[in-house]
């Protein structure tokens, strides 16, 4: 499932496009950086689930099909946000991004039992439920160097009288 609306917020250089990240379209929402840098949050969110309220969840997988102009581009902080809050544990890869102008899905969490720290109800995933994404140029040096999203999607597991749904 894809979110309904996107932006950058917070401290760090701004991406550009941020609404590219809402669909498969080969259109980005991008975010230069220079030799040490971070990126400002892109909020993803709108995501609407319409879990019923009976379910129990199981888990959350978030995959972000991306890639970057050199592999000092690197996840800083992915995270979800539940209620408008950023929250959870920061499932963030410590590795650089894929290079060569082709994106790459990258999965975070699962749909079997990761549920990112915290707590999650039926109605978390109804109304203002997102992800929060961050990144930063770990190179000391060099030119600046782009990040580049091209989607975020979202699926969640949950069970319901015995069956489970995704």
């Amino acid at each position: 499932l894809f979110g309904g609306s996107a932006a950058s917020s917070g401290s760090g250089t701004a991406w550009i496009n941020p609404s590219e990240a809402l669909s498969s379209n080969s259109a980005y929402a991008n975010v230069g950086l220079a030799a040490s840098s971070a990126s400002a949050s892109l909020n993803v969110s709108g995501f609407i689930f319409n879990i019923p309220s009976r379910s129990t969840i199981l888990g959350i997988q978030v995959s972000i099909s991306k890639y970057a102009t050199n592999a000092s581009i690197m996840d800083s902080s992915v995270r979800l946000i539940k209620n408008g809050t950023i929250v959870g544990i920061n499932n963030r890869k410590a590795t650089g991004w894929s290079t060569g102008g082709v994106p790459v899905v990258s999965t975070y969490g699962d749909t079997g039992d990761s549920m990112w720290g915290t707590g999650w109800s039926p109605s978390n995933f109804n109304s203002n439920f997102g992800i929060s994404i961050q990144v930063k140029n770990s190179a000391t040096g060099g030119s600046t160097r782009t990040a580049n999203i091209d989607y975020v999607s979202v699926r969640v597991s949950y069970t319901l009288d015995g069956i489970i749904y995704w």
